[in-house]
This record gives C-alpha cells, structure tokens and sequence, in this order.
C-alpha cells in the first residue's frame, strides 16, 4: 500500500514540476507562438499597446497640414479619408489625397448653363458648378486596406464605391455633390432670378484646406472643428430592396457623425515621416526633395 502512495506522490510531483516549467516557457515565448489580431476598426475603446492600429480611423477625415511658415520645407497638405466598406459596417477602407504647394490652387466658380424666363414675370436659372485649377500644386493619390501601408492610386475613389458611415448605428453613405440654389434678385414685375450651385470633392476639398490655413492658435492637433460644410455632403439611406444608398436622407454635415482631426504645423515638410502616407510624391528612395513655396 505505502508503494502505491509513494508512487502517486511521485506522479503528483512531476506533474506540479512540469506544469511550473510548461507555463514559463508559455510566458516567456508567447510572442513567438501566439498571434494578436492587429486589426483594429472600434469606434470607442482604443487597443491594448500590443495590437498595431490606426486610431486615425475613429475620425471620418483626417488633414495633415504643414504650413511652412519659416520656409524651412515644402507647404504640404494631405486628407484621408475613412469610410465602412459594406452595409453591415465591418471594415474599413482608407483613401489619401497630398498635395505639395497646396497655395498654386485656384477656385473657380464656373457657369454651366442658364435658362431665362420667356417674359419678365417668369424666373430666371443660372447653374454652376465648383472646380479647383491645381496649377502648379503636385498631387498624388494613395489607398489602402490594412490601415497601415499606404499605395499610389490614379484617382482619389478608385474603387468607385459608396462612402459609408454610422449614424445612430444604422449605415449611411454620402457624397459630396449637394445641390444648392438661393435667390438672387427679384425685378419690378416679380420674376426671380435664382442661383443653383453644385458641390464637389475639389470644392469640399478646397473648403477644408482655406479653414486649416486659417487656424490661428498654432501647432498642434485639433479634433471635430465646426467647419462650414452644410453646401457640400448628401446623405443617403440603404435601401433593402434595391440593396443600395439610393434613398436621399434629411441628415445633412453634423460634426458628431462626420468628424475631423486636422494635424496642423508651422514649419514645412522636410521628410517622407512628415506625411500621414509615409512617403511625400510617388518617390520613397532617398530623402525628400522639396521646393521651398
């Protein structure tokens, strides 16, 4: 009898040894051995340290200004954007537009057609239409689908695919083409005449960068600025029929569902780090090359 125990014990103590020795070297090589989800798209609590994000991504656009005030780099202006890939608000996809010498830019409000009543009591249309001349401006165009490295795109939307958001938890996507008309001026014989314009992207993104230029308070990072944006974005509802954002929403700009967070410098852009997409033009070898503004 007393072998049997003293056999259990034996057994018991090995056991106790070789589970000590298994959960050390667990503890010790669990980087080796154990992957981390290194997606992180959560629209609240932030990841542990461990798990490689961008938190840019809590944020519908964010801009990365370099003013380049004491003429030490190049003015470089850059905007992302973040947007749900389907309905059901799962992934998400980035987009990226840069711009060097931003200043070359040129607003233009061009007339595309009019239309004049037949006698002086009827109303009078004129319709325009936004465009940005780049000028001299160097623009490059970046996506990605990680969140983290970033590639050269011909065109800001490729993929040519809705911009989808959550408001009050339901998707929604927008564009940034609203039309908007105000009256103009009203003759003695009550005929108006009315002024119809429509938005764009080179407009909102136009908008956005003579708002950062205006920032006064210096460097730093500014999140959800009210920006005058009730001109530009149409909302649309998913449509469970058609299985399409086709049903034209009452929701409008509001900065609690479509916000910013705008990175905003002094000094110039001197080198690839300075950018949200890690490389300044379609280059990455060697250091920038830049020209002062």
């Amino acid at each position: 009898m007393k072998k049997i125990f003293d056999i259990v014990l034996c057994l018991l103590v090995f056991i106790s040894v070789a589970s000590y020795f298994g959960k050390k070297s667990i503890l010790e090589n669990m980087d080796d051995h154990f992957a981390y989800n290194t997606k992180y798209w959560g629209p609240t609590d932030a990841p542990d340290a461990s798990i490689e994000a961008d938190v840019d991504t809590a944020f519908t656009f964010v801009v990365n200004y370099y003013a380049n005030k004491d003429n030490s780099g190049a003015e470089l202006y850059e905007i992302k954007l973040n947007y749900f890939t389907d309905y059901l608000m799962q992934d998400v996809y980035s987009l990226g537009l840069q711009i060097v010498n931003p200043s070359e830019m040129k607003f233009q409000i061009l007339l595309d057609r009019f239309e004049l009543g037949f006698f002086a009591w009827n109303n009078d249309n004129y319709y325009h239409t936004y465009n940005v001349d780049y000028g001299s401006a160097k623009t490059t165009y970046f996506n990605t689908d990680d969140g983290v490295a970033f590639k050269t795109a011909q065109t800001f939307n490729s993929r040519n695919v809705p911009y989808i958001i959550k408001i009050e938890n339901k998707p929604y996507a927008f564009d940034f083409n609203k039309e908007t008309s105000e009256l103009y001026e009203t003759n003695t014989f009550g005929g108006k005449t009315f002024l119809h314009y429509t938005s764009s992207f080179d407009y909102f993104l136009y908008k956005v960068y003579e708002a950062t230029t205006n920032i006064t308070d210096g460097t730093g990072i500014y999140k959800n600025l009210t920006l005058e944006l009730e001109d530009v974005f149409q909302m649309y509802e998913y449509n469970n029929v058609t299985g399409k954002f086709d049903i034209l929403s009452t929701y409008g700009y509001d900065v609690h569902y479509v916000s910013f967070k705008v990175n905003y410098y002094e000094t110039g852009a001197k080198k690839h780090e300075h950018s949200l997409f890690n490389q300044i033009g379609n280059k990455t070898n060697g250091g920038v090359i830049w020209e002062n503004s």
